[in-house]
């Protein structure tokens, strides 16, 4: 008698258990599917939609249809066309023959190179409406985008080696606050030893990638519970950029990391060069940075880095993701042009006019 006693007590309640985990599921994926819906619900639900998709997103480093292995640098996008897909856009993605989303003839002299990770790349949005092809058409000027998701500052260093410099004459670097985690910190600590990717490692990540993105029931729930576990067990703010150790960098540190990779980790000459530094979202790095040049014994054109301050509602974007919309892509450029000392005027009788109108 007790064993089935036991039994009718236990089966509701797992019964009950897994119809709660497929709804929750199931509210998940409607989540993804309608991210314009959910976007009118309370901010805590929202961040937890925003959360859940970003720890299960397709990232575009580690789709082969899209990216290859660089024995150098780890990985570059892959020449020709692929569609890089996720639950807010569905876009082509075209590189040239070194692997940059940008044209073949954006490589020969340009004026204008952009540095940069996925933001600069410009995920989730279509190529014209990336910032640099809006610097483009607004100044007349060649300007090749450099940007490759995943990258940090040496890499976008190394890879600038690999450039015809031979024209150039501004150099804007885009700061995303995980640059010190990609490479910067790695490079800093080695004391300036690059160690490139092995093929074994890049492959490694495609497939621990690969178990991230495969579903299994309960998937979305599991990743939610584990996500308030973690909050809950954090000791240090979720925006702190962390050493290998675990601890909070320091955002001094964080600048000096960065002017190191940008003094050493190329052969380039900088020296007659325009450097123009934005960071994604990192106000803390920006001071410290501002702090940092005025200090240094790097190079004199060290002390001439121009640091530029980016709009607010520049950052706002996508629902779910959190890279820039196309009007944040215009917001970004309508900064740089300013600073490039192109009037709001000029701005908008140029070929860029539709996206920074929209982004006015």
């Amino acid at each position: 008698m007790k064993g089935p006693r036991w039994t009718s007590r236990v089966v509701p309640i797992l019964a009950g258990f897994m119809l709660g985990v497929l709804f929750f599921d199931g509210f998940i994926v409607y989540g993804f599917a309608h991210p314009s819906r959910i976007e009118r619900l309370p901010a805590s639900v929202v961040r937890v939609f925003r959360n859940t998709y970003i720890r299960s997103r397709n990232i575009i480093q580690y789709d082969e249809s899209c990216s290859r292995y660089d024995d150098e640098l780890g990985w570059t996008l892959k020449p020709g066309t692929c569609r890089f897909v996720n639950s807010e856009f569905s876009i082509a993605i075209s590189a040239n023959s070194l692997g940059l989303r940008d044209s073949e003839e954006s490589l020969r002299g340009p004026q204008i190179i952009v540095l940069g990770d996925s933001y600069a790349m410009g995920w989730g949005v279509p190529e014209a409406a990336t910032f640099p092809q809006v610097i483009a058409r607004s100044t007349g000027e060649r300007v090749l985008n450099a940007g490759i998701a995943g990258y940090g500052t040496v890499r976008e260093m190394r890879l600038l080696d690999r450039l015809d410099v031979s024209r150039l004459s501004t150099l804007i670097v885009e700061y995303c606050p995980n640059d010190y985690d990609e490479d910067n910190g790695e490079y800093f600590r080695r004391k300036n030893v690059y160690v490139p990717m092995p093929r074994a490692q890049y492959e490694n990540m495609l497939e621990n990638d690969r178990k991230r993105r495969r579903y299994f029931l309960g998937k979305y729930a599991f990743d939610v519970v584990e996500g308030a576990l973690s909050t809950l067990l954090r000791t240090s703010p979720v925006t702190a950029v962390k050493a290998d150790a675990g601890s909070p960098v320091r955002p001094d540190a964080e600048a000096a990391a960065f002017l190191n990779a940008l003094t050493h980790a190329a052969r380039a000459r900088l020296t007659h060069v325009r450097i123009i530094v934005f960071s994604t979202g990192n106000a803390e790095f920006i001071a410290a940075l501002r702090a940092a040049i005025t200090k240094s014994r790097s190079p004199s054109w060290v002390k001439h880095i121009e640091v530029v301050d980016l709009p607010e509602e520049a950052r706002s974007g996508f629902v779910l993701d959190d890279h820039w919309s196309a009007r944040g892509h215009a917001l970004v450029a309508a900064a740089l042009l300013h600073r490039l000392g192109v009037s709001p005027d000029d701005q908008l009788r140029s070929g860029g006019a539709d996206y920074l109108r929209a982004a006015r």
